[in-house]
């Protein structure tokens, strides 16, 4: 089950930043889709288990968070990532089960 969503985020790639804005469309359990808001730009050339970085910034110094993740899908316009591991003292660690949901109740309440 996906859970609708809107939050900025923003995606490297090994090559460099992903040029243009990016928006989070969904959450599931442990992968988003992600999807270029600029309409002339398109997803770059991505493989299935590409590595890629998320930075995800809710607004507030303790919800920000630097993610490693996979593509499990593309689209032109659309990316789906697996969440992997979690940039924490300093070091990726794999996500502890509260990381997640504390990533999850960020996103779902972003803009509320």
């Amino acid at each position: 089950a996906r859970t609708k969503i809107c939050a900025p985020v923003m995606v490297s790639l090994p090559e460099g930043k992903l040029s243009g804005a990016s928006t989070i469309l969904d959450i599931s359990e442990n992968a988003v889709r992600i999807h270029v808001r600029d309409r002339d730009t398109t997803m770059p050339v991505m493989h299935l288990g590409d590595e890629v970085i998320l930075e995800i910034d809710l607004g507030e110094e303790e919800q920000h968070y630097t993610i490693n993740g996979s593509v499990i899908r593309r689209a032109s316009e659309t990316c789906i990532i697996q969440l992997e591991r979690l940039f924490k003292d300093g070091q990726f660690v794999s996500f502890a089960p509260l990381d997640l949901l504390e990533l999850k109740v960020g996103l779902i309440n972003y803009g509320s």
